[in-house]
């Protein structure tokens, strides 16, 4: 007889697992940012064989998550609410369970809510969940997983600078605000882009001690490597849990090559070994020098400069850089009204033909197409330039040269200088005085007669 009740458990058990089982059809947390401490999770099942059957489940997290508390609970068996059902914590095995449904109806779909916290950092995690018999967690009927994909909480975060001109050496004062605790053994990370296309470092003489104190490391950009972007890690910042504000010096650093904006990220990452360090909290920042740098020196004369008013020059250009120019680089030169100026490629240092584009400017020339190395170098040379010099003397007129970088539609500078030229006035040739009457005393009119080397302009 017992035998038969066995086999007829048995039967029954098996013919309710084949029953119970479900598909994942979604599974989500709101928020689902890591270390959340009330976030709602939802996760929306439907059976694969309509049954009635009874029985109770749990959902079991990982260790990434340390749950605490469970609230606001909800069981819908085909959309409907069912009251009575029990929602219990078991926190040491981060285990949610549901039992006392006393389902009795055709289950179609199965609808799980309940409030607790978030994973301890970001990444994608699956729950367990287990169908099991009423009060026995040891008789399973069937299991599935549900995916739940947790980010990054954000913090805020911004930097500032001791120099305001591209390129200049600099201080970083580096700030930042958590919006969750922060572990102790946590890692911040700050990412740089590289500095320019040519030399990649941000930090051209980095030591961890002149640097940021002995505090952080140093990871530079190796493009073979696929590494685009400069790494700062501070690895002993937090002996414990903290939730302070922090602020950070890098000493010794160099300003962006360019006026446009960069971003610099921050992330804290979670100490689980040395091999696995996820990302819990993150924010990025911009920022930006507001003043080009000054080259170093300019050059735009010839051997045989003729500084006579009006007078036509063939000279070259010299330009000694303090910031590289790159593929995207153009010069642009403004110039005095009463001046003349155009370029006609004839040589250059580089490896490419230089181009006057439209600038859109009065008075300006737009030159790109400076070069297609691909090693920095330090000084850009261009010949020829006409110059025109201004119908008039003793009054100084400038030009301005500026490198620019073209990012989509935008113009940022990066180096500038001028130059001034004062002109000298020409001579007057085959001066002669006529008088009509040469009698002492006499009323008379004088004839003065000249030849011009220049033009006269109005109002002269």
């Amino acid at each position: 007889m017992q035998l038969i009740t066995r086999i007829v458990f048995f039967m029954l058990w098996t013919s309710v697992m084949a029953q119970l089982s479900f598909t994942v059809s979604s599974s989500a947390a709101s928020p689902n940012t890591a270390r959340s401490s009330n976030s709602q999770y939802s996760i929306q099942l439907n059976a694969i064989t309509a049954n009635s059957s009874n029985f109770d489940l749990s959902i079991t997290f990982t260790s990434a998550f340390s749950l605490s508390a469970v609230t606001g609970c909800q069981l819908q068996i085909n959309s409907v609410s069912i009251p009575n059902a029990l929602c219990q914590l078991n926190s040491g095995s981060n285990l949610i369970s549901f039992s006392q449904l006393n389902n009795s109806q055709v289950i179609t779909n199965l609808t799980l809510v309940f409030n607790t916290s978030t994973a301890l950092y970001s990444g994608s995690f699956i729950a367990s969940i287990s169908y099991y018999a009423p009060g026995n967690a040891s008789k399973v009927y069937s299991s599935n997983s549900a995916p739940i994909t947790i980010v990054s909480a954000a913090m805020t975060c911004s930097v500032s600078s001791s120099a305001t001109q591209v390129g200049a050496t600099t201080n970083y004062t580096l700030t930042y605000t958590p919006s969750v605790s922060i572990s102790a053994g946590s890692i911040l990370q700050v990412l740089y882009p590289p500095w320019s296309a040519y030399t990649l470092t941000n930090f051209p003489s980095f030591t961890s001690s002149a640097v940021c104190a002995g505090q952080c490391s140093l990871r530079t950009p190796n493009l073979a490597q696929g590494l685009n972007n400069e790494l700062v890690s501070y690895t002993n910042l937090y002996a414990s849990n903290s939730t302070s504000n922090m602020t950070l010096s890098l000493q010794q650093a160099r300003n962006p090559a360019s006026t446009l904006p960069i971003s610099i990220s921050f992330t804290l990452l979670f100490y689980v070994s040395s091999t696995s360090q996820p990302a819990y909290m993150s924010c990025s920042t911009t920022y930006a020098p507001t003043t080009p740098n000054s080259f170093k020196s300019i050059t735009f004369s010839s051997s045989s400069f003729n500084s006579n008013i009006a007078a036509s020059n063939t000279i070259s250009l010299l330009l000694n850089l303090t910031n590289p120019v790159s593929s995207t680089t153009y010069l642009q030169i403004l110039y005095a009204s009463d001046l003349s100026l155009s370029y006609t490629y004839a040589t250059s240092n580089q490896l490419t033909t230089q181009i006057t584009y439209a600038s859109g400017v009065a008075n300006s020339l737009l030159i790109g197409n400076l070069t297609n190395s691909t090693s920095q170098f330090t000084s850009l040379f261009l010949a020829s330039f006409t110059l025109g010099n201004a119908p008039y003397a003793n009054y100084p007129l400038t030009i301005t040269f500026s490198t620019l970088n073209l990012v989509s539609t935008t113009y940022y500078p990066v180096d500038t200088g001028s130059l001034s030229y004062t002109f000298t006035t020409g001579s007057l040739t085959a001066p002669s005085v006529s008088v009509a009457n040469t009698s002492i005393n006499a009323v008379t009119a004088y004839t003065l007669t000249f030849t011009t080397t220049n033009s006269l302009i109005s109002n002269s």
